[in-house]
């Protein structure tokens, strides 16, 4: 899947610690149309939630943003899984 131009993997190490927004999970839908508001959706333990736009929106993506700043990068990431695929 990694060879894929639309697909980006990264690993996000042990060592980076506990961070902000690993508690839940989300998912940011983007749409190319100009003026399209971004579309959150938080998967939380007994429901789920759904927010258009806004501040929120913003916050999801520069937290998103953050989280990605400590992962591995797309090289260091496919290093990472197929050396302990190799040791498989």
């Amino acid at each position: 899947m990694a060879r894929k131009q639309h697909v980006t993997i990264r690993v996000l190490p042990f060592a980076a610690g506990a961070l902000s927004g690993l508690d839940c999970t989300f998912n940011i839908l983007s749409f190319a149309e100009p003026g399209a508001m971004d579309v959150v959706y938080m998967d939380l333990p007994f429901s789920g939630l759904w927010t258009e736009g806004g501040k929120e929106a913003t916050q999801h993506a520069e937290l998103f943003e953050m989280i990605g700043s400590h992962a591995l990068t797309e090289s260091e990431s496919l290093a990472f899984i197929t050396s302990i695929g190799n040791e498989l």
